[in-house]
């Protein structure tokens, strides 16, 4: 069997390589955005997408049963001095690159952005690799840029992350934009780019000084942007408990035409359907006739390009998005679930609370927002209900880890207070959060 050997290559390099080499199948070793210990390898198959279940079920259960075989006698793992002749060492990045030219020119023309790049004064990209798989990666996408235009932050490579998160999130970012005086020498530019990817570079979080893009606010506007450079396609894709921002952005941009494909959480689901724009709220996304896996390259590539071209920084685009779309305010919380129980009885006690609920069904989530009725339930993925004040709010079970996810979102107009908003979908996350618990007591 020929090997390809990557080295340190990130997702989209995985994917994009296995494509242009025609392979049948690639395997990623890595924690993704998880802390170093959950270290595990990622399948893809010849479309360079995520394995399913129907694939990736018996090699866990295969793998289950081989650990209880040894767990008690222990392994000797003998390691080769070198590759075996059938084992080729192979840069990933060029095969990425190729690949963009070719099956994503309609996205971006890397070689224009290059050039627009060099001659763009105002624009300077600050990529935090979070020590992971994205380190070298802009450098050489971006090329022989002028000193300054591409500042690197935690380019080093280090196993365990020095012990930190390396889940992209608002709150790290703010971090980081307080302290922008520390990294950038000179003047701050005008049209200052943060990316922040996780441990290997499939997820990413924009920001400007001041703006914070999570995926819920830069996938609807890579979505206008791409519209705007005359992409025919009009439909959108998002998993099932991502912001209805996406929603809104189809609607406004295509008249009306286009479809909005929601799917069950996970890339497997997402990146398979139809869009312009294919997008989860955990900071993946990806592109029509792209790679099916998330990227998080590309989409920096595409909001530098969205600079340049336009000469806005990233808050006035923020802002006019706010203004064309309305205001969605959408929070996420996670509650600790009985860790003595199995997944199984897990599922079965949170399926059996939530099921039960039906349209008509009345919430009583306290004094701001008083008695709620449902009217309208989704479970493709977990739990989702409509209220009829105009919030949903969704829960789903974890897969790997003994938690519940509870989401929630309120839309508004442009003109509408941001923080009675925030105050809302905070008070009707506490009360699913006592909801839940109260059920899952009452179970036992």
């Amino acid at each position: 069997i020929k090997v390809n050997y990557l080295g340190q290559a990130s997702t989209p390099e995985v994917s994009a390589a296995l494509l242009e080499k025609k392979a049948a199948f690639s395997l990623n070793f890595t924690p993704s955005h998880n802390p170093w210990m959950y270290h595990g390898y990622k399948l893809n198959p010849p479309d360079g997408g995520p394995a399913g279940g129907a694939v990736t079920v018996p090699i866990q259960n295969e793998a289950a049963r081989l650990f209880a075989q040894y767990a008690d006698k222990g392994c000797n793992l003998n390691y080769a001095e070198s590759f075996p002749e059938s084992v080729e060492s192979v840069e990933a990045l060029p095969l990425y690159l190729n690949h963009l030219k070719k099956d994503g020119a309609h996205l971006v023309d890397i070689d224009e952005l290059r050039t627009k790049l060099r001659n763009a004064p105002n624009v300077v990209i600050l990529a935090d690799n979070v020590f992971g798989a994205a380190i070298g990666k802009f450098e050489g996408l971006i090329d022989s840029v002028k000193e300054g235009k591409l500042v690197v932050l935690h380019g080093e490579r280090e196993a365990f992350f020095k012990g930190r998160d390396v889940e992209p999130s608002p709150r790290y970012v703010q971090t980081l934009q307080k302290q922008i005086d520390i990294w950038l020498s000179d003047e701050i530019p005008t049209q200052l780019i943060f990316a922040v990817n996780d441990g290997d570079a499939d997820r990413v979080m924009v920001a400007g000084k001041h703006a914070v893009l999570t995926m819920n606010k830069l996938g609807p506007l890579l979505y206008w942007w791409l519209r705007e450079k005359g992409a025919s396609l009009s439909d959108a894709a998002r998993s099932v408990m991502t912001s209805h921002r996406l929603d809104k952005a189809v609607e406004v941009s295509s008249g009306g035409k286009g479809k909005l494909h929601e799917t069950k959480v996970g890339f497997g689901d997402v990146g398979k359907a139809q869009g312009l724009v294919k997008m989860e709220e955990s900071d993946g996304v990806s592109f029509d006739k792209w790679l099916i896996d998330k990227d998080g390259l590309l989409p920096v590539l595409l909001v530098a390009d969205m600079l340049m071209t336009t000469g806005k920084d990233i808050e006035t685009l923020d802002d006019e998005q706010d203004q064309r779309l309305g205001r969605f305010v959408f929070e996420k919380t996670k509650v600790a679930l009985d860790e003595s129980l199995s997944h199984a009885e897990l599922k079965k006690r949170f399926s059996s609370i939530l099921k039960s609920v039906q349209v008509g069904e009345v919430f009583q989530t306290g004094e701001l927002l008083g008695a709620c009725k449902v009217v309208q339930v989704k479970s493709i993925d977990g739990y989702k209900f409509w209220l009829d004040n105009g919030m949903w709010i969704g829960f789903r079970l974890s897969g790997t880890e003994p938690v519940a996810r509870i989401y929630a979102e309120k839309a508004g107009a442009y003109e509408e207070d941001e923080k009675k908003m925030q105050k809302a979908v905070n008070t009707l996350l506490l009360w699913g959060g006592d909801f839940l618990a109260k059920k899952l007591s009452e179970s036992c």
